[in-house]
């Protein structure tokens, strides 16, 4: 979506202080929403740390590129469903 609005403010002003002006506050709040506020909505919606969020897409991309990070945040959730499903090697004694 950068392209479009880059653009935009580049035919509305110019390339002068005004479009570097709206070209730095809209990288930063791409920066923002991208790497803040996803992963802590994320988080929230499927109960897993921020961080694990960013480092499964970060490991899951780079294993596997566009899937990889398509399938990030499913992949981990299944993770930790089966980590906290698996028996902790305890026997029961009887």
């Amino acid at each position: 979506m950068t392209i479009p609005v880059v653009g935009v403010a580049l035919f509305q002003f110019g390339a002068g202080t005004e479009f570097w002006s709206c070209f730095a506050v809209y990288l930063i709040i791409q920066a923002l929403d991208g790497n803040l506020l996803v992963p802590v909505l994320f988080s929230e919606a499927v109960n897993l740390h921020p961080l694990v969020i960013i480092l499964s897409v970060v490991i899951f991309g780079g294993l596997w590129g566009f899937w990889g990070v398509f399938f990030a945040i499913p992949l981990a959730t299944l993770i930790k469903a089966v980590i906290h499903a698996w028996p902790d090697g305890q026997i029961a004694q009887e």
